[in-house]
């Protein structure tokens, strides 16, 4: 699997996506407060139509912990 970022996720009017690991998804960089297993923060994410919304998310265990090619390519420690 490779990832890269984008810009944006298409969603056409009336459709629906599920962010989920392994398929599209949100990775959080560079953030201020720490982001803990088990905790939720909130996300606002911008429509073209619908303007914002704010949702709460919970937050998980990192894919990357559980697939061994993501931890070599990663900076943080295997756990």
């Amino acid at each position: 699997m490779i990832m890269r970022q984008v810009a944006d996720i298409l969603i056409g009017s009336g459709e629906t996506i599920e962010l989920e690991p392994g398929g599209d998804h949100v990775m959080l960089f560079g953030t201020t407060e720490g982001v803990e297993e088990g905790n939720a923060i909130m996300l606002t994410l911008q429509f073209e139509t619908a303007g914002e919304i704010e949702i709460e998310v919970p937050v998980g265990v990192p894919a990357w912990r559980n697939d061994p090619i993501c931890v070599l390519l990663s900076t943080e420690p295997a756990s």
